[in-house]
């Protein structure tokens, strides 16, 4: 789930630094945003201190 919603200067800004092509997919905009998603979703688990070890990942 999000814990902070994505404001619309992120969304804008994924997009801008996506290489410059005439025919992008929706597809590889849609995995940016998901990606930014996620990344901000680990930043905020780290944040809380919600992490586990490399052992209990492995």
């Amino acid at each position: 789930m999000l814990t902070q919603p994505l404001t619309k200067d992120q969304v804008l800004e994924a997009i801008q630094a996506m290489p410059q092509q005439e025919f992008l997919s929706i597809e590889e905009v849609v995995e940016e945003i998901l990606l930014l998603v996620k990344t901000n979703e680990g930043v905020a688990a780290m944040a809380k201190g919600e992490t586990q070890s490399d052992e209990n990942v492995k």
